[in-house]
């Protein structure tokens, strides 16, 4: 965590191997850009069942897609849609545009 730390990245222990999935591709943590506090909640509520069913569905959209300057700002966008943060906004995530 050190090593994180001293390269200017805000370091987060998501757990032990049993927990790796919470941080893998259509989960609400991965690809979404979020700030530490928003990442504990990302982790806790992330659904094991509902990232395999989200991830085909990422994976068949971004499929679909010409890699160009926007590329990334939609798979983040993607990604959040995916996982729902905006009907958690309210409750549990403040997201800053920008």
């Amino acid at each position: 965590m050190g090593l994180v730390d001293d390269t200017g990245f805000d370091p987060v222990d998501a757990g032990g191997a049993e927990d790796s999935w919470r941080i893998q591709m259509a989960t609400p943590a991965y690809c979404t850009e979020l700030t530490v506090e928003q990442l504990h909640k990302a982790l806790a509520t992330a659904d094991h069942a509902a990232s395999r069913v989200r991830r085909e569905a990422i994976l068949a959209i971004v499929g679909t897609w010409e890699p160009d300057e926007a590329f990334l700002p939609d798979v983040v966008a993607l990604n959040r849609a995916a996982a729902r943060l905006h009907r958690l906004a309210a409750s549990r995530f403040r997201f800053v545009s920008g």
